[in-house]
Parts: structure tokens; sequence; C-alpha cells
């Protein structure tokens, strides 16, 4: 359970930044080279990396524990080669890093003054910022349940909206 946790907080932080490539843009010109540049500062500050690696490793992990219970015998050599294909060198992972970094250095460098960023630096390089850093993932983890549980009761209303919406449509298409 608590490797489903885990991996369910991981998913829900990828669907959110995931997100975040699909908003509408506005068509101001973007943050100016030395807010990217102090965006970019805070994501090194803050294990933007680091995070995205232990995200794949997670990943990898959820799908050869899935793989042992389906079928066992071929858990090995599923894991070999997940771990060939998603290491940290493949091109397909790099390019991943990299739009990870650019994804959150621009939100942050949007969102951020230049002297904020600064700040934000600050923190998370002080042995409080960086304490926090280590115990956001427990944090999500013991969240990850209650968004699980959350989205598993609300199935049932939807359905039962859905298929109510659905026979409203067909009685008024047949007056």
């Amino acid at each position: 359970m608590r490797c489903s946790a885990k991996l369910g907080a991981l998913f829900a932080a990828i669907v959110v930044v995931g997100s975040l490539g699909g908003l509408p843009s506005r068509a101001q010109p973007g943050p100016d080279s030395a807010k990217l540049a102090a965006a970019r500062e805070l994501v090194e500050a803050m294990g933007g990396v680091a995070m995205a690696e232990r995200v794949v490793d997670e990943m990898i992990g959820g799908m050869v524990n899935q793989m042992r219970t389906q079928n066992p015998g071929a858990a090995a050599e599923f894991e070999r080669i997940m771990r060939t294909v998603l290491g940290p060198g493949s091109p397909k992972v790099k390019a991943y890093f990299n739009e990870i970094m650019e994804v959150t250095t621009t939100f942050y460098a949007e969102k951020f003054t230049f002297d904020e960023l600064r700040e934000l630096t600050v923190f998370q390089r002080s042995p409080v910022g960086q304490k926090f850093q280590r115990v956001v993932p427990e944090a999500m983890a013991r969240m990850a349940p209650v968004m699980m549980k959350f989205q598993a009761g609300i199935v049932p209303d939807m359905q039962d909206a859905m298929r109510r919406a659905t026979e409203q449509a067909g009685s008024s298409g047949r007056r």
C-alpha cells in the first residue's frame, strides 16, 4: 500500500506539472533572461532534476512490482530492460528532464519577481529549506490515499450524473 500511495502522489505531481503545459498562453513576452536564470537557480536548489530522477525511478519500481505480480518469471528481465530504456543517460529521459526544467523554470519566473526568486533560493539552500525538501515527499505520500479515496468516492456520483443526463437527453429528444 505504501508504494502505491507514493506512486499515487508522484502521479498526481506529474499530472499537475504536465497540465501546466496545456494552459493557454498569453500574448505577453516571456520572462527576461535574468528572471529565468534566477528561477533555474531556484529549481536547482530545490533539487529539481533529482526529483525528476526519483519520479522515474518510482515509476520503474511500480511497473516492476506490477510485473512481479502478473508474471514473476519475467520481472527481472523486465526491470533490466526498463532501467536501460529509462536510465538517466537515455535520450528520452534526458529530454524529459530538460523539458521539466524548462517548464518549471518558466513557471516560477512568471509567478515570482527576481527578488522573490532569490529569497526562495536562499531559503531552499538553508537547513530548514533542505529539511522541507526532505519531508515534502512524505507529505505527498500521506495525501495520496486521501486523494485516491476521494477519487474513488466520486466515480459512482459521476456515473450516476452521466446516466441521468443521458436519460434526460434521450427523453427530451423523443418529444
